[in-house]
Formats: structure tokens, C-alpha cells, sequence
């Protein structure tokens, strides 16, 4: 790199030598030096960042880059992982062995860990995100608490607790993330088959698909107790999903190839429905919450509805029954795990292209996004 004081002296030459103009070159020089100083620190892949007397700390510079790309965790129910997958560069990373025929997956709100229930085992894996390792399986199944076939799970706005909704057992789990033990459990329906769990933006209520008796059940999570059931009518409601900034919920209605919509401030559904392609599954908003995004296995597209308009304004192309969804934070990448084709794809949402597609070569399940 060029002398700095050479370039100094050539800029004062240039623009003259005022005291105004000294003092703005000084500046200049002091910012030229920390930038010529930061880049001598990468050295071979290894960045030491600071230094305090004779203290350095240093990581790995490439392990820091991979660290801010978006990543997908997909339940990789037939081989019993979690396969880790760059969104951007549509890659897999990793993957994470868990329990059996892992199934529902969600990430903690500050992206430190995700949370896989394990089907056959009803466990609980809990799998560090800064190196990608299970740090702790929880016992779902454990006196005095039942558990059988956990599917959907849903983390708190806080983080401190996991909702596990247990097909088998007709109850929700309730794991504190601190203890990392079931403290209590959501009674409901008897042979309703709670499918899919979300909570609204306040923490205050979660809403839980009933697939089985075609009802969207509503718990209060500061008494953790059922207060509502909401009638979607015999349409094996499945996927939901709850806007982030409105009251407004989506349930995908399998039966009847439509969507329901909830309004979260009054706990009550619209009579009217939106029409969707066959046979809808999972769903996903949009983070204005003006789209939703539905995987259509009749079809084998993904359908994207604008929800003030009531209409669909496109589909794309996915492969063989696509079942769940996930979405980058900015909305503009779309993850769609295709259950039975084994791949992930992955498609930009500004022009509805599909960027890339993972075979994993597997059976698959739901989606977590980390960004």
C-alpha cells in the first residue's frame, strides 16, 4: 500500500493548506491508518478483532462470514437429522442427528437454538445454533406428563417456552427453555389431533390446528388453559400462521381447498373463505402480511394469494408434494420442503423464480429459517 504521508502531503498539495483543511486531513489520515491496520490483521483465514494490553481474541473468518448467511434447518424425517442448508447459495452445510422421524421444528427469537420434537421418541432436541451440535434431548413422555406423536412446535416471543402439540396424546407440552424440562400440558379435545402451533405477537394467546374435528383451538398462555374452540367446519384444518403486525391469522383447510382467516384481536373467524389451489398444507405470510403463501399438494405448486384482493397472483412449480414452508426475515427468499421428492426448494419472492433446489433424497418435514 502507497506511503500514507506521501498521500497526505499530496491531498494538502491539492486542496490547499488551511488550518480547516489540516485538521479534515488528520481526520482523513487517522481513518486511512485503522483501515490499513484492520487489514493486516487477516491473516490466513484468521481475524484477530481486539486487543487490550497483551489479550487478543481472535475466530475464524470464514466460520464468521457462514455465520450471517441465512440457513434453513429441515427435518430430515427419513434419515432422523436436521440437514442445515445455505438459502443464498442453496447448499447443504451439515447435517444434525436427533431423535426418531424428527418433525416439528421451530428457533428461539434471539436465533441461539432450535427445537426439533421427535415423532417416535416424543423428545425434544435442542440443537445449538453457533456450532450446529444437540446440546440436550428433553423427555416429552415423562411422569406426570404424557406425550405421543409430538408434531407442530412454536417458541414463546420471549423465549422461555416451548409449545409442543401431541397428536396422540390430544394435550400440548409445555418445556420451560431454562430448565429444559415439561412443566406442564394444554388438555384439549379428546381425538381433536392438534396439528400446528402458533402464538400471537404478544405472547398472551396461542392458536393450535385440530385437524380431526375441524377446529382451531385458542389457549390462553398466562393460565395455560383452552378458552376457545374455533369452528373451520369438516375441512382438516392444518398449516397457521399469525401476522406479525396485524391481527390476522391463516389456516389452510385441506378438505375444501381454502383458507380460513382469524382475526387475533376478536378470536374469531371470517364466514367467508379464500380460494386456494388443491389441496393446501402449510402456509406462510408475508412479513406486511399482504400475501400468504400456500403449498398446494394437489398441484404441486405453491399458490401466493393477495389477501386484500382475495385472489391468487401466482404459483410456482415445486416438487413432488410440497408440504411446509419458511421465509427469509426480509421476505425474499421462500423455503418449500417437498415431503415426498426429498428436496428443498428455494425461490426468490420478487419475481417468483425458482434459485436453487437441495436433494436431500429423503422424507421430509417442517422448516425453520435462521437469518
Amino acid at each position: 500500500m502507497k506511503d500514507i504521508s506521501s498521500i497526505i502531503s499530496g491531498l494538502v498539495g491539492v486542496i490547499g493548506g488551511s488550518e480547516y483543511e489540516q485538521q479534515a486531513i488528520k481526520k482523513l489520515e487517522a481513518i486511512i491508518n485503522r483501515k490499513e491496520n484492520a487489514a493486516d490483521t487477516i491473516l490466513s483465514g484468521t481475524a484477530n478483532v481486539y486487543r487490550a494490553g497483551s489479550v487478543a481474541k481472535s475466530w475464524n473468518y470464514s466460520s464468521y462470514r457462514h455465520q450471517y448467511r441465512p440457513l434453513a434447518y429441515v427435518n430430515d424425517m427419513g434419515n432422523n437429522q436436521v440437514a442445515v442448508i445455505d438459502i443464498r447459495r442453496g447448499v447443504k452445510v451439515t447435517d444434525i442427528p436427533v431423535g426418531n422421524d424428527p418433525t416439528g421444528i421451530d428457533i428461539s427469537p434471539d436465533r441461539r437454538f432450535v427445537y426439533t420434537a421427535n415423532s417416535t421418541d416424543a423428545t425434544l432436541s435442542v440443537i445449538r445454533t453457533a456450532d450446529n451440535k444437540v446440546i440436550d434431548t428433553i423427555q416429552l413422555n415423562d411422569v406426570p406428563y404424557e406425550s405421543s406423536s409430538p408434531a407442530g412446535v412454536k417458541v414463546s416471543p420471549d423465549g422461555r417456552y416451548i409449545y409442543v402439540a401431541n397428536r396422540g396424546t390430544d394435550n400440548i407440552s409445555v418445556v420451560d427453555s431454562c430448565l429444559r424440562q415439561v412443566v406442564t400440558d394444554v388438555p384439549l379435545p379428546s381425538g381433536c389431533h392438534p396439528l400446528i402451533i402458533d402464538i400471537a405477537p404478544d405472547g398472551n394467546l396461542a392458536y393450535v390446528t385440530l385437524m380431526l374435528s375441524g377446529q382451531v383451538g385458542v389457549i390462553d398462555l398466562n393460565t395455560n388453559l383452552l378458552v376457545k374452540l374455533i369452528d373451520i367446519g369438516n375441512s382438516f384444518p392444518i398449516g397457521i400462521d399469525i401476522a406479525k403486525h396485524k391481527p390476522l391469522a391463516l389456516v389452510s383447510r385441506q378438505a375444501d381447498s381454502s383458507l380460513s382467516m382469524i382475526n387475533t384481536d376478536l378470536a374469531e373467524t371470517s364466514p367467508d373463505l379464500i380460494g386456494a389451489a388443491n389441496t393446501p398444507f402449510g402456509l406462510i405470510l408475508s412479513p406486511a402480511a399482504d400475501l400468504v403463501y400456500t403449498a398446494c399438494q394437489g398441484e404441486e405448486t405453491v399458490s401466493i394469494v393477495d389477501i386484500f384482493m382475495h385472489a391468487e397472483i401466482a404459483n410456482i412449480q415445486a416438487g413432488d408434494t410440497p408440504a411446509w414452508l419458511g421465509l427469509t426475515k426480509d421476505g425474499k427468499l421462500l423455503i418449500v420442503s417437498d415431503v415426498l421428492a426429498g428436496t428443498v426448494t428455494i425461490v426468490n419472492t420478487r419475481n417468483y423464480e425458482i434459485t436453487g433446489m437441495v436433494d436431500l433424497n429423503s422424507v421430509l418435514q417442517l422448516v425453520a429459517v435462521k437469518d
